[in-house]
């Protein structure tokens, strides 16, 4: 399968929903497709086709709130051989619905998947700009410990446009408590953590398309 971390659109106008089916039609016919919603896919903050997300994707709505009429995205869960992936909704503001946050934590609990994940949008940790905005911190504190009580291995993120990737941290705090084991992979020596406490954020840079 293929995701892309959100901000699929940049106004979330009908032009540019329509430009993104063409120019990826090869891709999204071939494959299956991840969505995670974005803050410029459509949310009560920019006021702008509001309600859109939802329809532009066959995802199930039925974890989403009452207010899902006003606030863009879904959240959902998918396994994907040993890997267990929930799929969050953070423009749901912020620090995410107290439902949410319990579906995730129901949603993980009842999985015995070697490997869990979480895709969303706005990132806990990076090197961008929106790092230390008060969504972000609300979020982090928030959130922080919740994957670290889920023991959440890695958390895939976007909204800001640059590549990082963490330590294994705790809440916010770096995991020193860590084993190494040396292997030779494809011709070289690569040094891995040997599972480790805590939660890796990574966000994977940006791709750009020209019209």
């Amino acid at each position: 399968f293929t995701t892309t971390l959100g901000d699929y659109v940049n106004d979330n106008t009908n032009e540019e929903w329509d430009w993104y089916f063409k120019h990826f039609e090869f891709s999204n016919m071939s494959t299956t497709v991840a969505p995670v919603a974005g803050n410029h896919d459509g949310n009560i903050t920019n006021k702008l086709n509001i309600n859109v997300f939802n329809s532009m994707f066959n995802l199930s709505n039925e974890n989403t709130e009452s207010n899902v009429n006003w606030v863009n995205g879904v959240y959902y869960s998918f396994d994907y051989g040993n890997a267990h992936i929930a799929v969050l909704n953070t423009n749901d503001m912020y620090p995410m619905s107290q439902s949410q946050r319990n579906w995730l934590i129901n949603d993980m609990t009842a999985s015995d998947a070697d490997w869990k994940f979480v895709f969303m949008h706005r990132a806990l940790f990076s090197e961008g700009k929106n790092i230390n905005k008060p969504d972000t911190i609300i979020m982090r504190n928030v959130l922080g410990e919740i994957f670290a009580e889920l023991d959440i291995d890695f958390v895939y993120a976007g909204h800001d446009h640059v590549y990082y990737r963490s330590h294994p941290v705790i809440g916010d705090e770096v995991v020193t408590d860590v084993s190494y084991v040396t292997e030779n992979y494809r011709g070289e020596e690569i040094t891995f953590a040997n599972n480790p406490d805590g939660t890796v954020h990574i966000l994977p840079s940006t791709a750009k398309v020209l019209p």
